[in-house]
């Protein structure tokens, strides 16, 4: 499964050193899916060849589960657009690890998918954990903290940073270094929404996705976002929450009550500032969407 940006993204005090964290916004639309085939040649190989991190998955991933590494390929289809920030690398390489611990006759926790996942790729997002919010210490491979709850429904605008409409490379972005005053407001912001998810209170996840966004924004700035704000702003949207080191940001609206209205209000003000959706998406699990090749260059 692929995700929609962060909730909240930031670092915590964890007894005398500091944590990083993240806690992302599911999107079960989007999602890669890996085959394992054992084979004739020699060696271990994935397509599509350029992604490395899931090469890497690959093997950690047979000498986790006991199996020796054997003559096979591993093909990943996605629909989850590279390079924007909505999780698709740390997609593929779960995607991955299922399949071989499924080739391998093991059913492995959440957590030790994590884990392998994050020695792969060195930072991921907490998408393998499908059945409620974490908090997730994403550096580390490790939960942080276990939400009361799944995420309640939203409808999520994603919209790309025009200035980088090819998207970035974000396992190169250089983390930020948190303030004292900073680490404090984003422990005030995990705990706001703690008991946000525990009360399903949408209001109080879409402000902490703003705070969190405009935190976000002095570290790994996005060049619409006050547009964004501010058609936020005008159709009373829940929040916007930003990929914490991509280029997509999301408008977030309760599936209920008015929401195709504000979204086709949304949409119109976006029009104006010479902004488009790039993905309509639920925070529940809806029909598979695909997207254009184009997204993919690499390929």
């Amino acid at each position: 499964m692929g995700h929609a940006g962060e909730i909240l993204q930031g670092a915590v005090r964890d007894g005398t050193s500091v944590r990083r964290v993240l806690v992302s916004l599911p999107a079960p639309q989007l999602c890669s899916k890996a085959e394992f085939h054992a084979t004739a040649a020699d060696g271990l190989r994935v397509f599509p060849a350029w992604k490395e991190k899931s090469l890497r998955a690959c093997r950690l991933a047979l000498a986790e589960f006991g199996c020796a590494e054997t003559n096979c390929v591993v093909n990943i289809s996605s629909n989850i657009p590279p390079c924007i920030g909505l999780g698709s690398s740390t997609a593929d390489c779960v995607a991955v690890i299922r399949a071989i611990a499924s080739w391998c006759g093991t059913h492995p926790a959440e957590e030790a998918v994590a884990r392998i996942a994050q020695q792969a790729e060195s930072s991921s997002d907490s998408t393998m954990f499908e059945d409620g919010l974490v908090a997730f210490a994403h550096c580390d491979g490790e939960v942080h903290e276990y939400l009361a709850g799944p995420l309640p429904n939203l409808r999520m605008l994603v919209v790309q940073d025009p200035a980088r409409a090819g998207g970035i490379e974000t396992s190169l972005v250089r983390r930020p270094v948190y303030t004292s005053a900073q680490l404090d407001r984003v422990e005030e912001m995990l705990s706001r929404l703690r008991g946000s998810v525990r009360d399903s209170d949408l209001q109080g996840i879409g402000e902490v996705a703003t705070a969190s966004a405009v935190l976000n924004q002095q570290y790994f700035p996005k060049s619409h976002f006050d547009k964004m704000l501010q058609s936020a702003e005008e159709t009373f949207a829940l929040g916007v929450a930003a990929a914490h080191s991509g280029t997509v940001l999301a408008l977030l609206y309760s599936s209920e009550g008015e929401a195709e209205q504000k979204i086709s209000a949304v949409r119109r003000k976006l029009a104006e500032r010479q902004l488009a959706v790039t993905l309509e998406l639920s925070s529940r699990p809806q029909p598979y969407v695909e997207f254009t090749a184009g997204w993919d260059r690499r390929t």
